[in-house]
């Protein structure tokens, strides 16, 4: 009887702690660059329907089992992304076939507008920063600096550059969703 309970128990816990969850695994996989947006959804809607099947219980062991999970789907979405781009640039294709399937390094005009705004968003939100935060993440990105260097040059722990650059991105998915969705 109480192992009954604790399954319910569970079965009524594992979707509340998805959903509180579910953002934060969902910008882990952004940072699967080459996973498309509709990739990281696939992958999303993969971990989703096994963390509500399977996750242990627990809910430190849920998270770190969920993290896992999205990790694995997120190469296994990479892996599979290589093949066929492999699968396209096959020689022994027949030549017509594969310059149809080959896609242009260049954007087109929609990829262009799209690039450009993204850009000015950014723009914007790095002006709405305090020059500390904006020389952090220069530090990061621009200058691609390891957290441990930038701790070293600005004479902070590392624990707090990590704190304060993750906040940073907290912050610029949270007005990213709000402005374009």
């Amino acid at each position: 009887m109480e192992a009954m309970a604790a399954g319910n128990a569970r079965e009524r816990d594992a979707p509340g702690l998805w959903r509180a969850m579910e953002a934060r695994l969902e910008v882990y996989l952004r940072s699967f660059r080459a996973l498309s947006p509709e990739d990281r959804e696939d992958a999303l809607s993969k971990i989703r329907h096994a963390f509500l099947s399977a996750a242990p219980e627990g809910e430190e062991a849920a998270r770190a089992w969920a993290y896992r999970v999205a990790r694995n789907a997120a190469i296994d979405a990479t892996r599979a992304l290589k093949r066929e781009a492999a699968r396209r640039l096959d020689p022994r294709r027949d030549p017509d076939e594969a310059i149809a399937a080959a896609s242009s390094p260049q954007p087109g005009p929609e990829g262009l507008a799209l690039r450009e705004a993204e850009r000015v968003f950014v723009r914007r939100f790095l002006a709405t920063l305090a020059d500390r935060d904006r020389e952090l993440l220069h530090l990061a990105y621009a200058e691609d600096l390891a957290y441990p260097r930038i701790a070293e040059l600005l004479a902070l722990p590392l624990g707090t550059v990590k704190w304060r650059i993750a906040g940073l991105k907290r912050a610029l998915e949270r007005r990213h969703r709000r402005e374009i969705g």
